[in-house]
């Protein structure tokens, strides 16, 4: 390109590739997950409905799987929020994303899903069935085809009484 062509058609100069558009899209994307941390302004009409906390109980039948170590339950907040709770042990139960970030699957055993993950207490691991991607009680990737870890939640469980609390909203 010319000076003048530089001067005619100035807009031209920022033009890019194809190839450094997808480059840079990769690399928003890997960001992304770092932004986790970050606290962003309250807009107007964001999280409408859906519910700051989720409150379950192990003797609704919708939580029963959790009764055991390894067991998986599925709650939806609303507003497109659907989380999955994991026994992580005797006194503890874990809150993640339910799709699987791979292929946004879901690893939930609700809804007649063929595929549930499953969650090793030994390795305090959740598994996605669906293409092997694994994550630990962090919600961080372990290994597998997931190009990043999964959503945590904060749960509080009291065992001796079988209940407990999703925070979904802080």
């Amino acid at each position: 390109m010319t000076e003048d062509d530089k001067q005619q058609a100035p807009c031209v100069r920022w033009m890019i590739s194809r190839r450094r558009f997808l480059e840079g899209a990769a690399t928003a994307l890997a960001v992304a997950p770092l932004l986790s941390g970050c606290e962003f302004a309250n807009v107007e009409g964001a999280g409408e409905g859906i519910e700051p906390t989720v409150d379950f109980d192990l003797s609704d039948s919708d939580f029963a799987n959790l009764a055991t170590v390894g067991g998986i339950a599925c709650v939806d907040a609303g507003g497109g929020i659907e989380i999955l709770l994991v026994r992580a042990d005797q006194d503890s139960v874990l809150g993640f994303e339910r799709k699987c970030p791979h292929n946004t699957l879901d690893m939930g055993e609700c809804d007649n899903n063929p595929l549930p993950g499953t969650w090793d207490a030994n390795t305090r691991t959740l598994t996605c069935n669906w293409h092997q991607s694994v994550f630990n009680d962090k919600g961080e990737r372990v290994s597998g085809p997931t190009p990043r870890g999964l959503a945590r939640y904060e749960v509080t469980f009291d065992a001796a009484a079988g209940t407990g609390t999703v925070q979904v909203l802080s």
